[in-house]
């Protein structure tokens, strides 16, 4: 372990492996895994407490492959909690909170899509 380590850089590191092959998985048509990746990296973070602006990037993927998957009801709820991580941490004109909202938004309306190319680029 690194000195001064407290082992909350390896598991950020593990995290951000988890989220990027999650996110992959998707690109390869397999949301099932994508998702649960993206489920252990979010209890990583959560297990050394705080990074809400992390948290919530992890939600809107999880968001994002809930809603690639025609769950758009769960999708919501994902991007949701990821805007209530934001609240007061990322100013709204940002590029991640624009991104988050928009993708709320998007399954308000609750249309079912197949994934698309343009889908996968909400993703962050």
């Amino acid at each position: 372990m690194l000195s001064g380590c407290s082992g909350r850089c390896r598991t950020l590191r593990t995290a951000a492996c988890l989220w990027r092959e999650g996110m992959l998985l998707l690109a390869q048509n397999d949301p099932a895994k994508a998702e649960a990746m993206q489920r252990q990296a979010l209890d990583l973070i959560r297990g050394i407490g705080g990074f809400s602006v992390l948290q919530a990037r992890i939600h809107n993927n999880i968001g994002v492959i809930l809603s690639c998957a025609g769950r758009s009801t769960e999708a919501n709820r994902e991007f949701a909690i990821a805007l209530d991580l934001l609240h007061g941490r990322v100013a709204p004109e940002t590029g991640l909170h624009t991104i988050i909202a928009k993708n709320y938004r998007s399954t308000l309306a609750c249309q079912p899509a197949e994934r698309t190319q343009h889908d996968m680029a909400l993703a962050i």
